[in-house]
């Protein structure tokens, strides 16, 4: 199974895995990431502690309907590519990035103003 990843949804993948606190949720994004690395099902499964039968609905499911994430759809960015790269790697290098430390660095360095929700 082969998933490309660009570099920029790599760095938005670990970065989103960073931040999320549903086990199951980091478990999937790690199955993709291990993916584009080609890591095989069975490697991963092995990885993550978990049976290859758990393992392949989430290739199955990523594949039909390019899901990265069960439940949250988003909105569309206000910021274009270059200003999520920025703010991409401003987070991961502050170690204490908190939501309203990056709102505020986004309204600060690119006058677009986010909430907290």
């Amino acid at each position: 199974m082969e998933i490309l990843l660009s570099h920029l949804e790599k760095i938005r993948l670990e970065s989103q895995h960073k931040m999320l606190r549903d086990k199951r949720e980091c478990d999937r994004l790690k199955a993709i990431l291990l993916t584009a690395e080609d890591w095989s099902e069975e490697m991963i499964s092995q990885a993550l502690r978990t049976h290859k039968s758990c393992i392949h609905p989430t290739f199955m499911s990523i594949l039909q309907r390019k899901k990265t994430n069960s439940n949250h759809h988003g909105l569309k960015s206000l910021l274009n590519s270059i200003q999520t790269e920025l703010v991409i790697a401003h987070s991961t290098d502050v170690t204490s990035s908190s939501i309203s430390d990056i709102c505020e660095y986004i309204k600060t360095t690119f006058s677009i103003e986010y909430s907290r929700s």
